[in-house]
């Protein structure tokens, strides 16, 4: 769950707990994440993330046993520069729901903007969680109806998926839709996103399909290199070992047949699933470069001993020895996922002198309406 309070009791009940951990996987977003990856080397523990993607987790003094496996989305600040530079737009307009995953992203678009000369406006829109405000929980505290500037006719949208619906729905009252105005939307919803909650905000999937017509996202390439099949093949991956020995075609036929046996019957699975996969195996991979180190360094297993108040047994540290004051062991295996370096389903696996997930290139995708299934391209 994207909550704040809910991830830091799953943590601090998954550390309190048996057995003792010895690395963390999470959390489910950037919200979640954030609390959760600020404490966790106070236990000495290294954390990885594959879903959050908040520019925030660039900061090595808040977060400084973090790893993300996803480009933070500041990254693509540059190539929605290049856009508007290639197309020429003099104008574009910014509306950003105001958590830190998004609103450093666009901070940092806004420098471009500035350092090129480009006229923006900005749309700040506020959640009440609460409705404390007079309005229903979950609702905006800006009226919507006022959150387009009628100057501009270059939209970037940079907000969660529920928000992201009632925008396009207000869009849609208002008539905008291509040629005369086009979205940018967040590259990372679930796929179909804008068909979710068919009854809500006033306006049919239909509708939202008509106004999202040609409208476009930017992903990074390893995000887009799984996107669906036939992408693998042009990534040069296709055929290709992972760090596992298992090819990208491999893998997901594993995946599709498992999920899709009874009583599983999942035919409809999240694009983020491969970075995940990946993730496990970035830890798994430190882990077992760690217990290798052990075996051949004897004075590195002897500190960890001493870490870990430990008598020496004239023996390599064992893993299984690992209590939350070992200070060592995490040490070392942050050594080793700094010099993470394999090719996941997911694409190339390395990190920055940040933990962040490098990333040199990006695919423009573009919505097209289809009366079989539409999509972004």
């Amino acid at each position: 769950q994207c909550n704040k309070i809910d991830a830091l009791d799953t943590f601090h009940r998954q550390v309190f707990e048996e057995p003792t951990k010895i690395g963390i996987i999470g959390s489910g977003c950037s919200v979640s994440t954030e609390p959760t990856a600020s404490i966790s080397h106070y236990y000495n523990l290294v954390q990885v993330s594959c879903i959050a993607s908040s520019p925030a987790f660039r900061d090595r003094q808040l977060f400084p046993r973090y790893f993300q496996l996803l480009p933070t989305d500041a990254s693509l600040a540059i190539t929605y520069m290049g856009l508007i530079e290639f197309y020429q737009w003099k104008r574009v307009a910014i509306i950003v729901q105001m958590e830190n995953l998004f609103t450093v992203a666009m901070d940092e678009l806004k420098v471009l903007l500035n350092d090129n000369s480009i006229e923006y406006s900005e749309t700040e829109l506020v959640i009440d969680e609460a409705g404390v405000n007079g309005g229903p929980p979950n609702s905006t505290i800006v009226n919507l109806d006022s959150v387009f500037d009628e100057s501009s006719r270059i939209f970037i949208i940079s907000t969660y998926e529920p928000l992201a619906r009632e925008i396009i729905c207000e869009a849609y009252r208002k008539g905008y839709r291509y040629p005369r105005h086009l979205f940018f939307m967040i590259p990372w919803y679930v796929n179909g996103w804008w068909r979710f909650e068919a009854d809500s905000y006033g306006c049919t999937v239909a509708e939202r399909e008509d106004t999202l017509e040609y409208s476009m996202t930017v992903m990074n390439l390893p995000f887009a290199a799984y996107l669906n099949m036939s992408t693998t093949t042009d990534t040069g991956h296709e055929g290709t070992d992972n760090g596992r020995g298992m090819t990208v075609r491999e893998y997901f036929d594993k995946v599709e047949e498992y999920l899709e046996r009874p009583p599983l019957n999942v035919t409809l699975y999240d694009d983020v699933a491969p970075v995940c996969y990946d993730a496990m195996w970035t830890l798994a991979l430190a882990l077992n470069n760690t217990i290798t180190e052990f075996e051949t360094n004897i004075s590195l297993s002897d500190l960890a001993y001493e870490a870990g108040n430990m008598p020496n047994r004239n023996e390599t540290f064992r893993m299984e020895n690992f209590t939350y004051q070992n200070d060592v062991v995490m040490e070392t295996m942050f050594k080793h996922l700094e010099d993470t370096d394999f090719l996941g389903v997911s694409g190339d696996v390395t990190f920055n002198e940040v933990g962040i997930r490098r990333v040199t290139q990006y695919l423009i995708l573009q919505f097209r309406k289809n009366s079989s299934k539409s999509k972004f391209e």
